[in-house]
This record gives C-alpha cells, structure tokens and sequence, in this order.
C-alpha cells in the first residue's frame, strides 16, 4: 500500500511542475514579430482571417500643377492647308478575263446509285474553276474538283429519286 501511495504522490508532484514550468514559459515567452511562427502556421490563420469593411471614400484632391482651374472653351477650326502635291503612277494592274467560256456536261442519277460526270475544256483553254447542279436534296458529294485533263469531275452517291447532275468548268482562254 505504501508503494503505491509513493507513485501518486511522484505522480503529483511530476504533474505540479510541469504545469508550473508551462506556465513560466508562457509568461516568458512573448511573440513579437511574424517571423517567430512557423510559416505554415501563418498560413493557417491568415485563411481564415476576414477583411473588414471598406471605408468611406475620401475627398477629391487638390488640381496639380497643370490645372489650376476650370477648362476653357475650344477654340475656334483653323484655315484649311494647300493641297498637297499629285503622286506617282502606279503601275498597270493584271488583265482582266477576256475570253472565257463555260462548258457543261448533264448525266441522269438513278435512285440509290453512285453517279458520276466530267467536263474537259476545249483545247487552248485552262481550267479555272467548277461546281455542279443538283436539285435532289437526299445525295452525297464525294469527288468535287478538278481533273488531271483540264477538266472538271463531280461523284454523287443518290439516296432520293431520279435526278440529273450537271457538271460545269469555267475554262480561260
């Protein structure tokens, strides 16, 4: 029974001055600077810190040294300058299409069938564009453009009725 009246009371008096030494410490030690805490500590507490309200806004300052006063009235348009001096010539722009022809080929479309139609310019002319004409909207186009011979060359796969596809080539002479 002694013995253990003998570990409380070590236990007591063990308790009594760690919390006397806590105390002292926290009396001795006062923080005076951020720099004292650890940066992620500061984190921490900065997260949860709120602003407050803004204040009230203050009254317009002084004019500086450039404006003493209010603004003037504008004052009134200057005369018009003299006409300045004629520039150069430019130089003679490209020539425009003096001969050009269209040249068209029709094909009919078959319900549910790949169709295709060409059209070649004649000879002594050159390829500068094309298109086609269908009026069946249920068609996909595959090849639209320009052939290997001077020509053009359109591909339709018909998912609608009967149809005719015209193809054209705007040929320059």
């Amino acid at each position: 029974m002694f013995k253990l009246k003998a570990l409380y009371l070590g236990i007591g008096v063990i308790l009594l001055f760690s919390l006397t030494a806590a105390s002292f410490g926290a009396g001795k030690y006062l923080i005076t600077s951020i720099k004292q805490i650890k940066p992620s500590v500061v984190k921490q507490i900065r997260g949860k810190v709120t602003a407050g309200a803004t204040g009230p806004t203050g009254p317009p300052g002084a004019n500086g040294a450039n404006g003493s006063g209010a603004v003037g009235p504008q004052g009134p348009m200057g005369p018009q300058g003299p006409q300045g001096p004629q520039g150069p010539q430019g130089s003679q722009g490209p020539s425009g299409d003096a001969h050009s022809t269209i040249v068209s080929n029709s094909v009919t479309t078959n319900p549910n069938a790949n169709t295709g139609a060409s059209v070649n310019c004649p000879a002594g002319t050159v390829i500068k564009s094309g298109g086609y004409t269908i009026s069946n909207a249920s068609y996909n186009v595959y090849v639209d453009g320009p052939t290997s011979t001077n020509g053009w060359t359109v591909a339709v796969a018909n998912r609608g009725t009967q149809d005719t596809l015209v193809v054209w080539a705007l040929c320059d002479y």
